[in-house]
């Protein structure tokens, strides 16, 4: 749990410490030091958090390396091997169920959305959208999977939480009540994935497909879209949310039993 813990002060430190220094080096630039100034500088201000992001991110895959690097002789070979197809195809249709779920749950229950304004702009800007999509998605994986998850796996106090206690982190650090509850849901999937597979890929293909989906449906209809909007009313959606919600445990409970199980796993589970 310490480990766990540590990583995820790590993490807090490293996306506040970079932030602060890419601001300040941001309004240096636009020759004022006014914060609120600044911000409304959208151009400057969404390109200054783009390269902060991705340096941030970068740095913190590089960290999170460096942590676990020791734990086995091959830490790449081991934690990012390729899934056979049928794990793949199984997953898959999981996946396409369970981010129904995680959009729809997030909308039924109308929690703020803290960080909208913000990632509304970022949809318009190259850096930032590269960040969402592909590296702020390996570093999560790499953070809350390899780092967080894979520390409480080992602990024998902790063992028998770990899924769970990784995907509340993971809920957390979103520090968007809007998230928060899909989060969770998206970190259980993504931890199990982890766990069964011993390896990081299949979590940050998913977690990479989650978040190209958003940023794609964002742009195309429109920051205020919801995904009520695409039924033709709302007890539809409804219907379709609660039929997603028993397909994504079914399909779930078919992956636990046709997916290919690590030996890893098999160790840990003795």
């Amino acid at each position: 749990m310490k480990k766990a813990l540590f990583i995820a002060v790590i993490y807090l430190i490293i996306q506040l410490a970079m932030f602060f220094v890419f601001s300040t080096i941001g309004m240096l630039f636009t020759n004022t030091m006014d914060s609120s100034v600044y911000v409304k500088n959208t151009t400057y201000y969404y390109w200054t958090l783009g390269i902060a992001l991705i340096f941030t991110n970068v740095l913190l895959i590089m960290i999170i390396y460096f942590l676990v690097s020791k734990e086995c002789e091959h830490p790449f070979g081991s934690y990012l091997t390729i899934p056979r197809s049928r794990d793949f195809v199984f997953s898959f249709l999981t996946f396409v169920f369970v981010i129904f779920v995680v959009n729809g749950l997030s909308e039924f229950t109308h929690l703020r959305d803290t960080h909208k304004e913000v990632i509304d702009g970022m949809m318009h800007n190259g850096l930032c959208l590269f960040d969402i999509v592909v590296v702020g998605s390996i570093a999560n994986e790499f953070c809350f999977r390899r780092g967080i998850l894979g520390s409480l796996l080992k602990s024998p106090r902790f063992h028998r939480y770990a899924l769970v206690l990784s995907a509340v982190f993971f809920a957390v650090m979103q520090f968007n009540p809007g998230a928060m509850l899909g989060a969770f849901i998206l970190g259980m999937f993504l931890g199990w994935l982890y766990i069964r597979t011993h390896s990081l890929i299949l979590p940050i293909v998913f977690e990479i497909l989650n978040n190209l989906l958003a940023v794609v449906l964002g742009l195309i209809y429109g920051k205020n879209s919801t995904l009520a909007d695409f039924f033709p009313n709302v007890w539809v959606f409804y219907a379709t949310l609660a039929f997603c919600c028993v397909a994504s445990i079914v399909f779930w409970r078919l992956m636990d039993q046709k997916m290919h199980r690590s030996c890893v796993v098999e160790e840990l589970q003795k």
